[in-house]
């Protein structure tokens, strides 16, 4: 997995770096590198845009943006490049990369007071902003301000101006530069994965400068489930196996009048590997198994409602999902408690089963075996664990109860997190808009519960399971578009994940 670092530990790292490289001049070098990506980068995304007004702060960033100027300038770019000087004192490197533009082009202004006639900006001219670093100058804020007004396609280094990741103080919102395009180094800031921040990071890109190679970590607080990690997160399934070698599941799921998610949880388990499953339904709705999913077995509830008895032989099961589409009554939640009273392996719990823990003042919570794996989506997140003023707060709010309550909280959304025990959070980046429609929770349920069956852990259940569902949704939309998948079409597209990643896709091997 990838370390997800802060601005601190990026400036630690490359300090690091720098040490390392007997053959570099000094930061010049590494400052040369990051500007080499960066530029090729902007040619890939904005192909048509030839003119790019640069504003450089008096920090290494500003460095990188007069570095990233002369690159451009140099392929022929019009270029104009307003340095930021309120002190009258630059760093040395911001001091060197500006004297070397200026041996190139006079298009440079250096503004030392508060007042001066910025540059005339074109709605299609591309605005680089290095101004800010990683220790915010209030002095900058108005310029930030003003480019905030002005209409251009506006490209964040590093991470926008005005934004912090290493502080915990309150942040001004209107004093962050709202970006279009954001480009960062190493990995993605925590930042970029709360949905608050998206109006000023705008589409992100991690770009890795060719002297750096990115280091798999399992020791950091937060890190990245990426598709190295997915590469060897399923193993080859052995000839001499049979269905038991598997899994033999068991979901409880649906009711009456919500069928459906017992079907696409049930469907989704089976074709991602599960070896025997058991769905547990409501009396006289086993036919609609039976018809839609025959290779399941069916156990009946006694009623005719929804899920309302947990006498079952649950220790014959090596994965136990509970809550799709089981609803909310008293005799539900009974069920589940004694469920829980007699089942103390860890199990997965979903949708109704996590509004039917938030609804009883945490007495079902505490009732819940360690090592199991919740579900929720922020709003039932929030119902469970008490609500958050902003996304910061969530997640630290979601490794405290992972930590303290020793279990695997998946939190739903556009960076899915998985909180471990250890109390560190794994992000998701695979998926789309297309994922927010009816049943896909369910999908990922079934996901889920099939690796749980396969003895996988609970940690690659939930960081495969979740990146999986997002890349079944990706190739559908590479086909079809965002707007028309349906959960049902994910489980179809779900064989198209695991032919990716899956040991046998190389194909088989002889002697």
């Amino acid at each position: 997995m990838q370390k997800i670092f802060n601005s601190r530990e990026v400036v630690e790292l490359e300090a690091q770096l720098v040490d390392e490289r007997s053959d570099w001049e000094g930061v010049s070098e590494l400052i040369a590198h990051k500007s080499i990506a960066v530029c090729n980068r902007i040619k890939q995304d904005f192909l048509l845009n030839r003119r790019a007004v640069v504003f450089a702060g008096p920090n290494e960033k500003g460095a990188l943006a007069i570095k990233v100027a002369q690159s451009l300038l140099g392929m022929q770019y019009d270029i104009e490049v307003v340095l930021l000087n309120p002190s009258g004192n630059l760093p040395t490197e911001v001091a060197m990369e500006r004297d070397d533009f200026l041996e190139e082009s006079d298009r440079l202004i250096e503004v030392t007071t508060n007042s001066f006639n910025p540059p005339t900006i074109d709605e299609t001219d591309l605005l680089i902003d290095g101004i800010q670093g990683v220790e915010p100058n209030p002095s900058l804020n108005n310029v930030v301000k003003y480019l905030n007004g002005i209409k251009a396609i506006k490209i964040a280094l590093e991470i926008p101006s005005g934004m912090s990741d290493v502080s915990d103080e309150l942040i001004d919102y209107t004093k962050i530069f709202r970006a279009d395009a954001t480009y960062t180094f190493y990995s993605p800031r925590l930042l970029f994965f709360f949905p608050e921040y998206e109006p000023y990071v705008g589409r992100w890109r991690v770009l890795q400068p060719s002297f750096y190679t990115p280091q798999s970590k399992s020791d950091a607080t937060y890190m990245i489930f990426d598709t190295q990690s997915m590469e060897s997160a399923l193993p080859m399934r052995r000839r001499f196996s049979n269905k038991y070698d598997y899994g033999r599941d068991l979901l409880i799921a649906g009711s009456r009048s919500m069928m459906g998610a017992a079907l696409l949880a049930g469907k989704a388990a089976m074709v991602s590997g599960a070896g025997h499953l058991t769905l547990r339904v409501p009396m006289g709705t086993n036919f609609i198994i039976h018809t839609s999913l025959p290779e399941a077995l069916v156990s009946e509830d006694p009623s005719e409602e929804s899920f309302s008895s947990a006498s079952l032989p649950l220790a014959d099961y090596t994965a136990i999902a509970v809550g799709p589409g089981i609803g909310r009554s008293t005799e539900t939640r009974l069920a589940l408690e004694q469920l829980l009273s007699s089942y103390k392996l860890p199990l997965l719990l979903d949708a109704d089963a996590l509004a039917l823990l938030a609804d009883d003042e945490g007495r079902l919570l505490d009732m819940v075996p360690k090592g199991s794996i919740l579900t929720p989506h922020v709003g039932e997140f929030d119902r469970l664990f008490g609500p958050s003023k902003n996304s910061r707060e969530r997640i630290e709010k979601l490794r405290t109860a992972a930590e303290e309550r020793g279990l695997y909280i998946l939190l739903k959304g556009a960076y899915t997190a998985t909180a471990l025990p250890t109390g560190q959070v794994v992000f998701n980046l695979t998926g789309n808009p297309g994922l927010a429609t009816a049943g896909s929770g369910d999908v990922l349920t079934g996901i889920i519960l099939a690796l749980m069956g396969k003895k996988q852990g609970q940690m690659i259940a939930c960081a495969a399971g979740a990146f999986l569902h997002g890349f079944a949704a990706e190739n559908f939309a590479a086909d079809y578009c965002e707007e028309s998948l349906t959960a049902s079409a994910l489980v179809q597209y779900l064989p198209t994940a695991f032919k990716r990643f899956t040991s046998d896709s190389v194909g088989a091997l002889y002697l």
